[in-house]
């Protein structure tokens, strides 16, 4: 049996291995690696504290999976850049848009798997999308990187 370290990296492994078409503008290269807490904003809702999880060691696996009926998707797995993440959602940067109510799957870096749903999704330049989602099932733990 592989312990937590073992199975931490060939979940990273098989995410480092899949293809990520994100082009990282130039504006956001200065911010790019930034870690810690992410300051509030007066007037922010959110329900709990996001931290910064950025840069190019900072990277998930993205399923797409056919949840709006007019929107055909293929079927298939996309590394994309986590930006943020809090006990109830994810941002990340994708190489393609994506649209409010889309479920998708995605596991993290220490193997946590979740499905998540589109909240927003704005261009921040050419092959480069800002997403926010939010997670839509409890956490489980990838067991195999198929």
């Amino acid at each position: 049996m592989l312990d937590g370290g073992d199975h931490q990296r060939n979940v990273a492994q098989w995410i480092y291995s899949l293809p990520c078409c994100v082009r990282v503008p130039q504006k956001l290269q200065q911010s790019f690696e930034k870690t810690g807490p992410v300051p509030s904003l007066a007037g922010d809702v959110r329900r709990g504290m996001r931290l910064y999880c950025r840069g190019s060691g900072h990277r998930a696996a993205l399923e797409y999976r056919q949840s709006l009926p007019a929107l055909p998707r293929p079927v298939g797995w996309h590394a994309v850049y986590t930006t943020d993440v809090s006990r109830n959602g994810c941002g990340f940067l994708h190489s393609e848009a994506l649209y409010p109510g889309e479920t998708l799957r995605l596991v993290l870096l220490t193997g946590i798997e979740r499905q998540v749903e589109v909240a927003w999704c704005r261009r921040v330049d050419e092959g480069c999308y800002a997403v926010g989602s939010r997670f839509v099932d409890s956490g489980r733990t990838r067991d195999n990187t198929e």
